[in-house]
C-alpha cells in the first residue's frame, strides 16, 4: 500500500508532473510489475493540515477503510467519526488516524489509521480497539447498519526506512 498527503489539491496536481513520479509511471508502464491494477482513491481529509511524518523508526500497524455510508445516516456518521479521530489521536500509541470524503461521492468516506508499539504495532491498535470511542462506533456499526456495501478493510505494516 502506498499512503500520500498533500495540504491541497494543487500540491497533488504538483506532484503528478515531478520527475520522480514520472519515473515511477514509466516504470510501471515498461515492466508491468503488479499483479493487480493499481487503485488510488483521492480524498479531503477532515483535519487541519499538519507537519510530518518524520522518518519512521520502528513497523507500524496500519490500515485503510473504505466506508460507503445510507445517505440518511451521513452527518451522524460524520458527526461520530469526527469525535472518533478526536479520541483516537489522543491514544499513546496512535500515530495517524485521518479521514475524508472522497472527492467522487459525498457518501463514501476513507479512513487511514498507523499504530506503534509491540508486536510490529498491533499493540497500538488493540489498544485502539479496547477503547470506549471504538465501543461507541461498534454499537454505531450493530445499532444502525449504516453501510450501503460491505465495508473494505486493508491491514498493512509501515516498515521503517
Amino acid at each position: 500500500f502506498l499512503h500520500e498527503q498533500y495540504k491541497s489539491m494543487a500540491d497533488f496536481e504538483y506532484h503528478q508532473t515531478t520527475p520522480h513520479f514520472q519515473k515511477v509511471l514509466s516504470f510501471l508502464e515498461a515492466s508491468d510489475p503488479l499483479e493487480e491494477p493499481m487503485m488510488g482513491n483521492v480524498y479531503r481529509c477532515q483535519h487541519p493540515p499538519k507537519e510530518y511524518l518524520e522518518t519512521t523508526s520502528s513497523t507500524r500497524y496500519c490500515l485503510n477503510v473504505e466506508s460507503s455510508i445510507k445517505p440518511e445516516l451521513r452527518d451522524e456518521f460524520v458527526e461520530l467519526m469526527t469525535n472518533h479521530q478526536l479520541k483516537s489521536k489522543q491514544e499513546p500509541l496512535c500515530v495517524q488516524f485521518d479521514w475524508g470524503v472522497s472527492i467522487d461521492d459525498e457518501n463514501t468516506f476513507y479512513i487511514h489509521e498507523e499504530y506503534v508499539g509491540n508486536e510490529e504495532g498491533k499493540e497500538g491498535f488493540l489498544a485502539h480497539e479496547a477503547s470506549p470511542h471504538f465501543a461507541k462506533f461498534v454499537k454505531f456499526n450493530n445499532e444502525k447498519q449504516p453501510y450501503s456495501k460491505p465495508q473494505v478493510v486493508q491491514f498493512f505494516k509501515l516498515l521503517p526506512l
